[in-house]
């Protein structure tokens, strides 16, 4: 088979991450992949996974979107591709007027609930033969807000490669943290995530301030970067948490990950998540806001906890009952590993994409 992946842009983001590992994993199961963008900061690591790519802007605006749509389909009849894969709405309608160009038919993946629903863009969402949903709640959105039938859906996680996140043990943890500075009766939280308004970071550290007044061993590892750093950076400075703060940029996540008691996401949206997942394949509790995918993705009082959005008082909360009920917080790790091993992996993910295309397929 092969298969055309169509994405606005190679930005640093959860869409991103999702095609390349969907485009990696099939190639590993034989099939012939490439990938259409506008590029971005994973371009370079698009050309050293050996994946080939090609600059296609997906512009907004109708004239500029019928253009895009018009070179896409000079890349479909060069590539003849079985089927393509559109990602983010430039990306499915792009797919959807190559297809009537083509004859091409394509899939769609809805990666975040809440997307602009307005009457024209109801008439302007095309999804494709089949939609993929990361989570519960996209498959009701859909169904409610876009009317698409249930057979024309399918439930997909997000997935990570267990190998690529390896459960840390006790010899991992203790050099993690000789490595970044970390005592032993540290009380470590890890968040991994992009710097941006979205991710709502200011609740988060406020939740610590609250904790850290009588639990002066906490600390907080920021891995990320984005357009709101500065203002992160602002934030710790004014509650004073400049010693219990670290932002460590865009790098890799393992050594903060090893580190680390709890994994915190404070989100205001989100989706399924790349990122509590593999946190949770390390070994780590996860807590995160009760935003989409939440409730697919955490046990509350057995995998971690889901906690009100913007709820610094519940930040608090739980930070204080990981230190005060370290081995309970270290069970509830080990059934995260368990539970993502069993539920949340790359196979399962690309297995079950695969045969979505291939019921597209069969269906003509």
């Amino acid at each position: 088979m092969k298969i055309g992946y169509v994405l606005r842009s190679l930005e640093d983001s959860g869409v991103t991450v999702y095609c390349l590992r969907l485009a990696e994993a099939m190639r590993r199961r034989g099939h012939d992949v490439f990938l259409v963008s506008d590029g971005g900061v994973y371009a370079d690591e698009v050309t050293r996974r050996g994946l080939r790519h090609h600059h296609l802007p997906l512009c907004r605006g109708p004239l500029r979107s019928l253009l895009a749509a018009r070179r896409l389909a000079d890349i479909v009849r060069a590539e003849r591709p079985d089927i393509l894969h559109g990602n983010w709405r430039r990306g499915q309608m792009a797919c959807h007027l190559a297809e009537k160009a083509t004859g091409v038919p394509y899939v769609t993946t809805l990666h975040l609930v809440g997307i602009p629903d307005s009457w024209l863009y109801r008439r302007l969402s095309h999804w494709g033969r089949l939609t993929i949903a990361p989570c519960s709640e996209a498959v009701v959105y859909l169904q409610e807000r876009f009317g698409v039938p249930q057979e024309r859906l399918r439930l997909i996680f997000h997935g990570a490669d267990p190998d690529q996140w390896p459960a840390t043990d006790a010899a991992a943890r203790g050099r993690a943290r000789v490595e970044l500075g970390l005592s032993d009766q540290a009380i470590v939280a890890v968040c991994v995530a992009r710097l941006e308004a979205i991710k709502d970071h200011a609740t988060m550290l406020r939740g610590l301030a609250h904790a850290a007044e009588s639990c002066p061993q906490f600390h907080l590892l920021l891995v990320g970067d984005g357009g709101e750093r500065a203002s992160v950076e602002a934030v710790i400075l004014q509650l004073g948490l400049a010693a219990h703060v670290r932002v460590m940029g865009f790098c890799d996540p393992h050594p903060a990950l090893a580190a680390a008691d709890v994994f915190l996401l404070t989100s205001l949206r989100e989706s399924f998540g790349f990122a509590p997942i593999e946190a949770m394949l390390t070994g780590l509790p996860v807590v995160r806001t009760a935003t989409q995918g939440a409730a697919d993705q955490v046990r509350p009082g057995q995998t971690g906890e889901i906690i009100p959005i913007g709820d610094a008082a519940a930040v608090a909360r739980v930070l204080l009952d990981v230190a005060a009920r370290p081995e309970v917080w270290r069970d509830r790790g080990r059934a995260a590993r368990d539970l993502a091993a069993r539920e949340f992996t790359l196979a399962a993910m690309a297995e079950k994409t695969e045969r979505a295309y291939e019921d597209v397929l069969a269906a003509g």
